[in-house]
């Protein structure tokens, strides 16, 4: 535990994930943590903090052209991975 708190102190920018990793190849032969628990390691010294998610936004581009003729405006719809390529639908 006294190790992986002085990795997150000398190397602030680290996560768990990444100081675990490097503490198994420098002493492979102890038994190390999982990420998980080095993080709560971490946060119980508050060495890290909670992320604020990112809050999810309505996409779109405004509103609606105005069409001036017949076939004026053209707009598409497009649904990613839906295709035999991809895998979608049409293969379930």
């Amino acid at each position: 535990m006294k190790q992986i708190v002085a990795a997150k102190e000398t190397h602030p920018l680290w996560g768990p994930k990444k100081i675990v990793a490097r503490l198994k190849r420098i002493a492979p032969e102890l038994a190390w943590p999982s990420a998980s628990t080095a993080g709560a390691i971490l946060a119980r010294h508050g060495l890290v903090s909670v992320r604020k998610r990112a809050r999810l936004r309505a996409c779109g581009n405004g509103p609606s052209p105005q069409a001036e003729a017949p076939n004026a405006v053209w707009t598409g719809d497009h649904k990613a991975g839906s295709g035999p390529v991809t895998g979608g639908a049409a293969r379930r």
